[in-house]
């Protein structure tokens, strides 16, 4: 819980942060990790690479912790017009209860990771059956994610 609002500290490449979250809950090579990009990265707002960060990692964290798979993948797709993040597992997949309400009894990490999405104008989708693993996709509007000399173009909640 505390995780949630600790700064990130040092800004970092948002591949190289996902991939050292990924290896430090990964403790065990248990599971086959990897964090591909897509795109050529750009420079991103300092909140949005915050929540981003945070974002994945508890994305990262709820495969590891629950999904029991074999494979968790990150992928970072840096476009023209957004920039997703999409975490995805092999593992046991998500209780549809648990998706239709949109969290389970005492745990923090959907209903924190819809926070987050909404604070950076973003977009979350989330992707699961059991036995067939889960997929959560977060699209951020280019003009949200990435940093900008213009003010002109500035989404208001930046200002």
């Amino acid at each position: 819980m505390l995780d949630l609002r600790e700064g990130v500290g040092k800004t970092k490449e948002l591949a190289d942060a996902l991939a050292q979250a990924g290896g430090d809950l990964n403790g065990t090579d248990a599971s086959n990790f990897q964090v591909t990009v897509i795109g050529d990265p750009k420079p991103l707002h300092p909140v949005v690479s915050e929540e981003l960060h945070r974002f994945g990692r508890e994305a990262l964290s709820n495969a590891f912790r629950h999904a029991r798979a074999k494979t968790i993948e990150a992928e970072l797709h840096y476009e023209r017009s957004q920039l997703r993040i999409r975490i995805r597992d092999d593992g046991v997949g998500i209780d549809e209860q648990v998706l239709n309400q949109g969290f389970r009894a005492g745990h923090w990490g959907l209903p924190g990771m819809r926070e987050r999405a909404s604070k950076i104008g973003g977009h979350l989708d989330i992707w699961s059956r059991p036995g067939a693993g889960t997929e959560i996709e977060l699209r951020v509007p280019a003009i949200a994610a990435y940093a900008s000399k213009s003010r002109r173009s500035v989404p208001r909640w930046r200002r």
